[in-house]
């Protein structure tokens, strides 16, 4: 017979995976908005701060709550923001291709962009990185 278990924790860990991700974009966003507007950091430097900071949250939320990771944080930190340059650049190579290649508009090419990006790093965050 077909054992669930390990299917059904692999979806409860997805779903810590996308509230993290949710938990990481808020706070890239938040601290966008109010470094910009509150001490009008240009949008560039702000943006970074936010991304940076968004980052660190969802690496937090994903070794301990998420994978509930045992591997130390040098290696496993070294392994997530690899992981984010890769996921990063999957994002870019499938919205070029759909915006330039297949004409698609930006809403759907994003869409497509995304899901494979969050897909993509999810798998790889759960068997290597943590």
């Amino acid at each position: 017979m077909f054992d669930r278990k390990p299917l059904a924790q692999m979806a409860v860990q997805m779903v810590k995976y996308l509230g993290a991700s949710v938990a990481g974009t808020l706070v890239h966003y938040s601290l966008l908005i109010v470094l910009a507007r509150s001490i009008a950091l240009k949008p560039l430097w702000a943006s970074t701060s936010g991304a940076i900071a968004g980052a660190l949250v969802i690496y937090v939320l994903n070794y301990f709550l998420t994978f509930q990771s045992t591997r130390g944080h040098i290696d496993a930190s070294s392994r997530f923001f690899l992981v984010a340059g890769i996921c990063t650049a999957v994002n870019g190579w499938i919205l070029n291709t759909a915006l330039t290649q297949m004409n698609w508009s930006l809403a759907p090419a994003q869409l497509l962009a995304t899901v494979v990006q969050f897909s993509v790093g999810f798998s790889i965050h759960r068997v290597w990185t943590f």
